[in-house]
């Protein structure tokens, strides 16, 4: 079994030397010393399989002990980088179906209990029990860092019923038993005292193995103000869906009676049940209330003035690179709806509705253009923010335009169909 193991974790996880920056604290910045590799969706699903048949052993809190068996100590640490840089990369902006597998692997892990009950054929109800303290504390970084991670990239969600779903199950891993427990550890490595000494050497070793200072990570301190943000995105998804229903939902309506409506009325108590339950998990006090990022006013006249992109100030509604960072982890208070690229266009991060390998190589077609024809890049040699925001306009190729989805789609189209009529 420990080769069997050892082999899925080569092929499976080791497609990406991962580096931890700085090297031993537990919320460090991850990344990879050379391209990054995203895992295959057949990866992901073999990997979800294969842990829910490891942890479907009614005695894996068992195998935490000093003298356990090796099977989960030699996919722990493999399993905690592979998901750190597959939520790094792998955002639901950039790559939604990666992520909801990600999450949907995480999630697995995190209940053993809900994979004992499908072992035995029981209904999936089970929740965290005492007899499962020492997997938890043995997993420590899996319930606060990793969780921590996918709550903060929970924020870029379509809010569908898929994803309302995925956020359900997240919260209902982390009942009061569970979280205390969490508490308990955070208090142990704060002050040394919350845990039993056999449990303090379970969450000891836990934390050598993974080569990590003695800090402990608790949801309700270092991710609490993420969790405000997702907070905020539920506030504006509850006031969008008036609006929505309002006007994409009208054709459905004349069809049919009174779907689409109740259909939207139960999404805003999902997320009404989910906000109240994202409070208790991250601590979040009562009198935090939520603010929704919807900033436009409905319009009641139009004048030319209102197109002039210069009425707002650029550095107003304008990021660094190092801000959309900021933004992305959570140390700003700002939509990540709202982040703007700065600098090269052609440079720009890859989207959700581009084409990543049509990106690539028309960047390079673009470039090749620029320099045949002698168009000179403003954006070469300009840092900081003020250079960039202040480059003239200035005409260069830029066939990136191409790796849309929709474009490239509309040019097979026109070229298909200008094949077939000529020929």
């Amino acid at each position: 079994m420990e080769l069997f193991l050892n082999l899925l974790v080569e092929l499976w996880m080791h497609q990406n030397q991962v580096v931890y920056d700085p090297t031993n604290t537990p919320l460090a910045a991850v990344k990879v010393l050379d391209q990054y590799t995203p895992p295959t969706d057949d990866v992901l699903s073999a990997l979800l399989l294969t842990l829910v048949h490891i942890l479907s052993d009614s005695h894996i809190p068992l195998l935490m002990h000093p003298s356990s068996h090796v099977v989960l100590k030699a996919i722990q640490k493999p399993l905690y980088d592979f998901l750190q840089i597959g939520f790094a990369r792998a955002t639901p902006a950039s790559n939604p179906t990666s992520f909801y597998m990600l999450a949907d692997t995480l999630l697995a892990y995190l209940q053993p209990w809900q994979c004992v009950s499908w072992n035995n054929g029981e209904a999936p109800t089970a929740t965290f029990t005492s007899s499962y303290t020492a997997f938890v504390l043995a997993n420590y970084h899996f319930y606060t860092t990793l969780f921590g991670h996918f709550i903060t990239h929970s924020r870029d969600l379509e809010w569908d019923e898929r994803s309302l779903d995925m956020l359900q199950r997240a919260l209902a891993i982390y009942s009061p038993e569970l979280v205390a427990t969490l508490d308990r550890a955070y208090s142990a490595l704060d002050n040394s005292s919350g845990l039993t000494p056999p449990e303090s050497n379970i969450l000891m070793r836990h934390l050598s193995e993974f080569g990590l200072l003695a800090t402990g990570v608790s949801l309700g301190q270092d991710f609490r103000r993420n969790a405000e943000h997702l907070l905020d995105k539920m506030q504006y998804m509850k006031d969008l869906l008036p609006h929505r229903r309002s006007s994409s939902n009208f054709l459905p309506a004349v069809f049919t009676a009174s779907g689409a409506t109740s259909s939207t009325e139960s999404i805003e108590a999902r997320i009404q049940t989910l906000s109240q339950r994202l409070r208790e998990v991250f601590n979040i006090p009562s009198t935090y209330v939520p603010v929704s990022v919807i900033t436009t006013t409905p319009l009641k006249s139009f004048s030319l003035a209102s197109l002039d992109p210069t009425r707002i100030a650029p550095f107003n509604i304008l990021l660094s690179s190092e801000g959309r960072q900021q933004v992305t982890a959570g140390y700003r208070l700002c939509s990540t709806d709202s982040v703007t690229y700065i600098g090269d266009p052609i440079l720009k991060p890859i989207s959700s509705y581009e084409i990543p390998f049509l990106v690539r190589f028309l960047y390079r077609v673009s470039m090749a253009l620029n320099t045949l024809f002698g168009f000179e890049n403003p954006y070469e040699g300009k840092q900081t923010l003020e250079d960039k925001v202040a480059v003239p306009d200035t005409f260069r190729i830029n066939l990136r335009w191409l790796a849309a989805k929709g474009n490239f789609l509309w040019v097979m189209i026109l070229f298909l169909g200008t094949y077939f009529f000529l020929w």
